[in-house]
């Protein structure tokens, strides 16, 4: 695979700073060998760093999209490009969702990347249109999505959740995991930010606050390969559930007494983690791993109270959540004990327990 991404400089036609929609202006692809025209033809949507859009080539019709920073995001995005140039390249990794070209604006303080186009819709918005994914297609995103994360080698992608993933829903749908912006190595990761509420137990330990968690006697390192499985987990329900993942877990914490306002922010992070624990053990002294015994009571000494409140275990939390909240048409009844299962594994506190990737796509859920 080539890893190199044209650099080129962007501009837009038909367009004033002062202006708020880019709908039908040109983009112009600037480079020392080349000037390519493209259409803006649609909003696709918003994320952190900036806005996404459609664009039509007048060359030849062909699709891509590009993101668009913020005016005060441009470094994050310019980081997006480098790291994922860097890490694909060091790991040999091939994965469809490669920038092609990236670069500054001279029209608008901005700086643009433009990649392949596999979707209109991620798997949070497809909820909110007139169209079902039936049981084998969602079967067949998650086994999709999984092997996307095998491909990943030594790269965790960080921000794994339905709104990073994009599909096509052709005769055979296709998902594409997106969004590299945050990705990390394996090896010694520093600051693992995640979304809060796909923030793995382990991440934790990668944070300057809870360096002191980490029992340095432990026989084996700490592994972070399997951080990307809490944000699997959220796609997984979420192709599931009649609401969003978020609205889901929300529901949950705020029914156990959390704040809602809270719950939004990144700090909550910390409460996501101890749900994680609670869905796995009653009590603190049946886990094993220090360092995470370690997290939990730091939690404790954090939050006074949060010992006290009424966390269920997993399979109280999918039989009173997950499974009253199923979508029936997108899941076969009889299903539905495989599906509670294999969530189940997903979410294990400690990452030593989780199956590996080749247990994950044998699992009865997936193979019957």
């Amino acid at each position: 695979m080539n890893y190199k991404i044209k650099k080129v400089d962007f501009e837009i036609s038909n367009f004033t700073i002062a202006s708020t929609n880019i709908i039908g202006s040109t983009l112009i692809v600037i480079s020392e060998k080349s000037y390519k025209k493209y259409k803006i033809i649609n909003y696709i949507g918003k994320g952190t760093v900036g806005q996404v859009y459609l664009i039509e080539s007048y060359h030849d019709s062909s699709v891509c999209v590009i993101k668009i920073s913020n005016s005060h995001c441009m470094d994050d995005l310019i980081d997006e490009v480098e790291l994922t140039q860097s890490y694909f390249s060091k790991n040999n990794i091939v994965h469809p969702s490669y920038p092609t070209y990236y670069g500054l604006f001279k029209n608008l303080k901005a700086f643009g990347i433009i990649y392949p186009y596999f979707g209109f819709y991620n798997l949070e918005k497809i909820k909110y249109i007139d169209y079902k994914i039936d049981f084998a297609h969602n079967k067949e995103i998650i086994k999709q999505i999984i092997n996307q994360m095998n491909q990943f080698k030594n790269i965790i992608h960080c921000d794994l959740k339905p709104s990073n993933v994009v599909i096509e829903v052709d005769n055979n749908i296709k998902a594409t995991v997106i969004d590299f912006g945050l990705i990390k190595e394996t090896i010694k990761p520093e600051n693992l930010i995640s979304t809060s509420f796909i923030t793995s137990p382990e991440s934790l330990l990668t944070l300057k606050f809870f360096l002191d968690c980490v029992e340095t006697t432990e026989n084996e390192p700490i592994q972070f390969d399997k951080h990307d499985y809490f944000g699997l987990f959220s796609i997984i329900i979420n192709l599931f559930v009649r609401n969003s993942f978020w609205t889901l877990i929300v529901k949950y914490l705020t029914d156990i007494n959390f704040n809602n306002d809270f719950l939004y922010k990144q700090s909550a992070s910390t409460v996501f983690v101890y749900m994680w624990y609670r869905f796995s053990y009653k009590e603190k002294s049946h886990i094993a791993n220090k360092s995470l015994l370690n997290i939990i009571n730091k939690i404790e000494i954090m939050y006074p109270n949060i010992s006290t409140k009424k966390f269920l275990d997993y399979d109280e939390f999918f039989d009173n959540y997950v499974k009253s909240f199923i979508d029936q048409e997108t899941i076969d009844k009889s299903k539905i004990p495989d599906l509670k299962d294999f969530t189940k594994q997903i979410v294990k506190f400690d990452y030593l327990l989780r199956p590996n990737i080749d247990e994950l796509l044998t699992h009865n859920f997936l193979i019957n």
